[in-house]
């Protein structure tokens, strides 16, 4: 979170707006994405310790979730792939270049249990709760 904070700081500094040319040069910002959609597929793929939680996997990597390199489909491929991609990536970005969220308080460690469960799709067993804040540039 530290170092996409301060990626965001960096390119942002005294805008008051990120614009689609600041969102086109982040990229650890993009490897977070793909990273949160890798770790938390609709339906499971197999990868190299695919429960930990890296980022830095997709900084020198040409993979990305269009459908194209079938490691990463969070949205489908080919015909049957979301038609919103566009717009749940470009929200996704905006979103995360302005919003940190944290966990709420009081809550403790044994209380974060990150485990999912499958079905038609995968989810977390328990409901996570966390506070959203707007990141301050």
């Amino acid at each position: 979170m530290e170092i996409l904070h301060y990626e965001v700081w960096e390119l942002v500094q005294g805008k008051t707006e990120v614009t689609k040319d600041d969102l086109g040069n982040m990229q650890y910002l993009k490897a977070v994405i793909k990273e949160f959609l890798r770790l938390h597929p609709l339906y499971p793929l197999s990868w190299d310790d695919p429960d930990e939680y890296r980022p830095e996997r997709f900084l020198n990597s040409n993979i990305d979730f269009r459908g194209i390199n079938f490691e990463l489909i969070p949205f489908g491929a080919s015909r049957r792939g979301c038609p919103g991609i566009n717009f749940n990536r470009a929200s996704i970005s905006k979103d995360c270049t302005q919003v940190q969220f944290s966990i709420r308080k009081g809550t403790k460690n044994e209380d974060l249990d990150m485990s999912e469960c499958t079905g038609i799709t995968i989810h977390r067993k328990l409901p996570l709760l966390a506070v959203a804040t707007l990141f301050a540039t």
